[in-house]
C-alpha cells in the first residue's frame, strides 16, 4: 500500500505603507499616483500624504509621480506576514517632464506615456516662461495645431480671438475648467474671419496666472466627449496652492520696417519704425486653508494693452477738388492691427473634503469684464 500527502499552503497580501512628502518644505503631496510597475497596482495619497497598497510577496518595482516633481523608481521586497513602510520625499521637477493627467484617461493615475494617445501638457512654468498674457496666445505658441490668429476689422472677434484645433472649427473644440465643459460665447464670427459662422468658448477670459497646467487632447476626442471635440479636447486645471502669487509685467512692441514707399508720395522704399502696444498686467493669487484639509485659491488680474497698428498709407483723395486740407491729411488714416482693450478678471478654485469615504466639495468661477476699442473701415469725406 502507497501513502501520499499533499501540503496545501496559501499566502496572503502584505500591506505596503508610508507617506510622500515634498523634499523641500516637507509638506504632504495629497494626490500623490505611486503604481506598480508592469501592473494596475497602485493608490493616491490621502490628504496627509499616506497610502497603503497590498501586494503578494515579491519583489516589485515602484513609481512614485506627482505634478510639478520628479518621479522616483524604488526597488521593494515583499516578505510574508512582514508589513513593510516605505516613505517617499519628492524633489521639484524643473522639466516638468513627470506630469499625471487625467483628461482622456479612463481610469484615474493613467500618466502620459500610458495613455493610448498623446496628450500635451502644459506646466504652470512652462506657462510663465511664455511672458505672454492672454491664454490664446499661450497655447499658439505651446500647442502643436493650435492656430489663434489676431483679426482685425472683424466687429466683436477683435476682442475675442477665434481659435481652431488641427485645422477645424472654434465650435469644434470642447474647452473643460477642472474637468467641467465651459461655456461657450454669445459672439458669432463674422466677417470673413477664421471660423466665421461659429461660436467659441472666450479662452481669454480665464486668467494665465490662475491656470495650473493645460491638457490638451486630439486624437480619439471624440470617442470620449462626444461630437463637439472633434477636434480635441483642451482642459484648463487651475490653481490650487497655499500662500501668496503675485506678479507683474509689461510688454511694448519696438518694431523696423521697410514700407516700399515714402509718406510724401515722392518715391520709396522708406524706413518705419513703430513703438506702440504697450501691455500692462497685474496679477495677485493668495491660497488659503480651510479646515483641516480643505483649500481656496483666490486670483485677480488687470490687463491693459494699447493699439498697435500696421496699416498702410491711404493715397486715394480724400476730399472735392480744390479743398487745402488735401494737402495736411494725415494719410495714415485706417486702424489696422490690434485693438486697445482694458480687462479684468477674477478667479476662485476651492475644495474641502465630505465625509470618510473620500467625498468632496467643491466650487470653482470666475467673472471677466473687458471693454475695447478696435478700428473700422474709414470713410473719406468725398465718399
Amino acid at each position: 500500500m502507497s501513502l501520499f500527502s499533499a501540503q496545501i499552503s496559501a499566502q496572503t497580501a502584505v500591506k505596503l505603507s508610508g507617506v510622500i512628502t515634498a523634499a523641500d518644505a516637507g509638506h504632504p503631496l495629497a494626490g500623490a499616483n505611486i503604481s506598480v510597475q508592469g501592473s494596475l497596482l497602485g493608490a493616491a495619497a490621502q490628504n496627509d500624504g499616506s497610502y497603503e497598497i497590498n501586494l503578494m510577496p515579491g519583489s516589485y518595482t515602484l513609481l512614485v509621480q506627482y505634478i510639478g516633481y520628479r518621479t522616483i523608481k524604488a526597488q521593494v521586497n515583499v516578505v510574508v506576514d512582514q508589513p513593510l513602510t516605505k516613505n517617499f520625499a519628492l524633489e521639484e521637477d524643473v522639466l516638468q517632464m513627470s506630469e499625471v493627467v487625467a483628461t482622456g484617461t479612463r481610469f484615474s493615475g493613467r500618466t502620459v506615456i500610458e495613455s493610448p494617445v498623446p496628450v500635451d501638457v502644459i506646466s504652470a512654468k512652462e506657462i510663465h516662461a511664455t511672458g505672454l498674457t492672454q491664454t490664446t496666445q499661450i497655447l499658439q505658441q505651446l500647442v502643436p495645431s493650435y492656430n489663434a490668429p489676431q483679426p482685425s476689422i472683424t466687429d466683436g472677434s477683435d476682442h475675442m480671438r477665434p481659435a481652431t484645433l488641427r485645422g477645424l472649427g472654434p465650435d469644434q473644440v470642447l474647452i473643460l475648467v477642472n474637468g467641467k465643459r465651459r461655456h461657450t460665447s454669445a459672439l458669432v464670427h463674422v466677417n470673413g474671419s477664421v471660423g466665421r459662422g461659429s461660436t467659441g468658448a472666450d479662452l481669454n477670459a480665464i486668467p494665465a496666472n490662475a491656470i495650473q497646467k493645460i491638457e490638451v487632447l486630439r486624437d480619439g476626442a471624440a470617442a470620449q466627449y462626444g461630437s463637439d471635440a472633434i477636434a480635441g479636447v483642451i482642459n484648463i486645471v487651475l490653481k490650487k496652492q497655499m500662500g501668496l502669487d503675485a506678479g507683474v509685467s509689461y510688454s511694448q512692441n519696438l518694431s523696423s520696417v521697410t514700407r516700399g514707399y515714402a509718406d510724401d508720395g515722392t518715391g520709396g522704399p522708406q524706413d518705419v519704425n513703430y513703438n506702440d502696444g504697450e501691455t500692462l498686467n497685474l496679477h495677485l493669487g493668495y491660497g488659503l486653508r480651510i479646515g483641516q484639509d480643505g483649500s481656496l485659491y483666490v486670483s485677480g488680474q488687470a490687463r491693459k494693452r494699447d493699439r498697435a497698428v500696421r496699416a498702410g498709407l491711404d493715397p486715394r483723395q480724400q476730399y472735392f477738388d480744390d479743398d487745402s486740407r488735401e494737402d495736411d491729411f494725415d494719410r495714415l488714416n485706417h486702424v489696422y492691427g490690434q485693438g486697445e482693450s482694458d480687462d479684468y478678471s477674477i478667479f476662485f478654485n476651492g475644495s474641502i473634503p465630505v465625509g470618510e469615504a473620500g467625498g468632496q466639495f467643491y466650487a470653482f468661477g470666475g467673472y471677466n469684464d473687458r471693454e475695447g476699442s478696435t478700428g473700422c473701415f474709414y470713410r473719406r469725406a468725398n465718399d
